[in-house]
């Protein structure tokens, strides 16, 4: 396989639609072997950048809630169920807001409920918020960092910063969030019948969430990130549709790429499920890479994703991680390989991944078959089939 660039080079050419050494290879890690986890994310880069693959560097940005808020945690028994409802209040000088959800293996105390959190949806009882009237208090959740985690956070990413620089990977400014702080706070169901009972009330919720949105994204700015990573994995149409995503989400992610963009920095969007009602969107709105393009559980056509974007916007997946990963054969994956470099990797701005991410039980064998049949392969330039 060519090598001449580095991985933050080979990245950046990608996004670029410029054609780089070969076809990056990125993967989201979540393997029980170390390193190759989220455990230390220094020592999984140094292992990844060992075997060829490419990596990045995630930096998140801080806030708090605001200290004024006095928060209470409880728990309360359910006749006849072997869970218990979890209580978490928040008392702000502008009101109360109170979330309930379930307990499980994954949630046992209530002083673990967060203000944001996938918890929130799939073992939510009751949204935290839930219409226009608890707005006003909502704005003490999602606050300013106080002196002490700004100063923390300046200390990491100038380590961050060091340690990108020294192994030349990208530097991401991870995970700023809109339509999915919004399923956090008002569950989906809610959401869904909110966007079209009380339009008002989302447009209101959202611009709270923007203000917020746009603070986290200037501190990463300002340290120096070569990315901002939008997570955008429940802005997809299911939960959304495609008009409310246009009306809604469109306007304010068009002007948030053009802010990173003038700031010298790429955007990256990540939605894994449901893309192909929304590629022209994609296009409009200025993203330079599209993180999650899953041909088996996310529903994308490749053929058909390769005519419409090839050329104009990066694309980065190809194949599935949960399914394909976990349970196919070699063969299969290594067909997956081959399906996904031969329709997108010709025409640049492709990173190969296997989508959303390596699970924990994944078998190394096929972690192999993956990476050796992607070296063979991978190569610029890449023929048309």
């Amino acid at each position: 396989m060519k090598t001449t660039m580095s991985s933050r080079e080979r990245l950046l050419a990608a996004m670029a639609l410029q054609e780089p050494d070969h076809v990056p290879l990125y993967c989201l890690w979540s393997h029980e072997r170390d390193p190759f986890n989220r455990k230390d994310c220094r020592r999984r880069i140094e292992a990844t950048l060992e075997l060829g693959l490419d990596d990045t560097l995630w930096l998140y940005g801080p806030w708090q809630i605001d200290p004024a808020v006095r928060v209470s945690a409880w728990s309360e028994p359910v006749a006849e169920r072997d869970y218990h409802l979890l209580h978490k209040r928040y008392e702000t000088p502008k009101g109360v807001l109170e979330h309930v959800v379930r307990s499980s293996q994954y949630l046992q105390s209530a002083d673990e409920i967060s203000v944001l959190g996938d918890l929130n949806m799939s073992h939510g009882v009751k949204s935290l918020v839930e219409g226009p009237q608890d707005l006003p208090a909502l704005r003490f959740l999602l606050t300013d960092p106080d002196g002490e985690q700004l100063e923390r956070f300046l200390a990491q990413a100038r380590a961050y910063r060091a340690f990108a620089d020294e192994h030349q990977v990208l530097f991401e400014g991870a995970y700023v969030s809109l339509g999915d702080t919004a399923a956090w706070l008002v569950r989906p169901q809610d959401l869904i019948m909110a966007a079209h009972d009380d339009p008002g009330f989302i447009e209101e919720l959202l611009e709270i969430i923007w203000h917020w949105h746009l603070k986290q994204i200037e501190m990463l700015i300002d340290v120096g990130v070569d990315v901002i990573l939008h997570r955008g994995w429940y802005e997809m149409p299911d939960f959304w549709g495609v008009s409310a995503y246009r009306r809604f989400l469109k306007p304010l992610l068009r002007e948030e790429a053009a802010i990173v963009h003038q700031a010298g920095a790429k955007f990256s969007y990540i939605m894994t499920k449901g893309i192909m009602h929304l590629l022209d969107d994609f296009l409009e709105i200025g993203m330079d890479l599209l993180w999650g393009v899953d041909p088996v559980q996310g529903g994308a056509d490749l053929e058909a994703l390769s005519q419409r974007v090839s050329g104009r916007l990066c694309v980065l997946g190809g194949m599935n991680g949960n399914l394909t990963m976990t349970e196919g054969t070699v063969g299969q994956i290594e067909t997956a390989v081959e399906d996904a470099i031969r329709i997108l990797g010709p025409g640049r701005g492709f990173v190969l991944s296997p989508v959303d991410k390596i699970e924990a039980w994944t078998p190394w064998a096929n972690v192999e078959a993956m990476i050796n049949r992607w070296r063979d392969l991978a190569s610029y330039p890449i023929a048309r089939a």
